[in-house]
């Protein structure tokens, strides 16, 4: 039963820090002051009590997709002083891509002669491992979508934006801001 017990606490962790980055994202977008400074980024919540909240869910189950898939804390960092739009976009992308990866070379290691030699035994089937890659891939991209489709219309290029820190910078100085 440790597994049950490790599943349970690994289910609760990710939860718990999915919820606070999600917190920390909306308070952040809600943020007078923070919209004021930057209204070109902050203000993708749309007014209205249930959109923010289908955006919240929708940040919330993103969030909590890609810390189960990077486990098996993440701030969205789409800013380009931070990572940027389009590396935000690709990195939540492809660790469900890289997932594919792990759990084939976890299969294939638990079925070896090493993973025999050190008296491992496999704990989950392969069909029980890529259902598992391939439903929080499923998830993670109807949330994805869900999100985009609930956010400001004005703010989706926010999500793709190629543009860098230096250029959000001048673009911040010749408007005054």
């Amino acid at each position: 039963m440790r597994s049950g017990n490790t599943i349970s606490s690994l289910t609760v962790s990710v939860f718990t820090a999915s919820f606070t980055s999600t917190g920390i994202s909306f308070d952040m977008d809600v943020d007078k002051n923070k919209r004021a400074a930057s209204s070109g980024f902050y203000g993708y919540l749309s007014d209205g009590t249930k959109k923010k909240v289908k955006v919240f869910v929708s940040m919330f189950l993103i969030s909590a997709c890609q810390l189960s898939a990077k486990a098996l804390a993440l701030l969205h960092c789409r800013h380009p002083a931070e990572l940027g739009a389009s590396y935000w976009v690709f990195t939540l992308l492809s660790t469900l891509v890289v997932c594919f990866y792990f759990a084939s070379r976890y299969l294939a290691y638990m079925d070896s002669e090493e993973g025999e030699a050190q008296g491992l035994t496999m704990v989950l089937d392969a069909t029980q491992v890529y259902g598992m890659v391939v439903g929080l891939l499923a998830v993670q991209i109807t949330t994805l979508v869900f999100f985009l489709k609930n956010t400001n219309p004005e703010y989706i290029s926010m999500f793709y934006s190629t543009k860098s820190g230096n250029e959000n910078i001048m673009g911040n100085f010749s408007k005054g801001n």
